[in-house]
């Protein structure tokens, strides 16, 4: 597995599972609700710890580079 995400959207994909998981606990959830919030926290706490997402594979996208700063190529100046 080759990592596709960058550090902002791991970072991102970390608080939203955070943010999913704690509502595991509130009361008054449906049973069903309470799979899906398993289901998409723990999916989104593998992805951010792992940076990896399946889904940006299949679709040949990457986040990793973005922030990268590419070497400035010194150029000639024209007069």
């Amino acid at each position: 597995m080759r990592r596709n995400l960058g550090l902002p959207d791991r970072l991102i994909r970390l608080l939203f599972a955070v943010m999913l998981g704690t509502e595991l606990f509130m009361e008054g959830q449906s049973e069903s609700m309470l799979a899906l919030l398993a289901v998409l926290s723990a999916g989104l706490f593998f992805t951010g710890l792992t940076g990896f997402s399946p889904l940006y594979a299949l679709l040949g996208l990457s986040t990793r580079d973005l922030l990268r700063s590419k070497p400035h190529k010194p150029g000639r100046l024209s007069a």
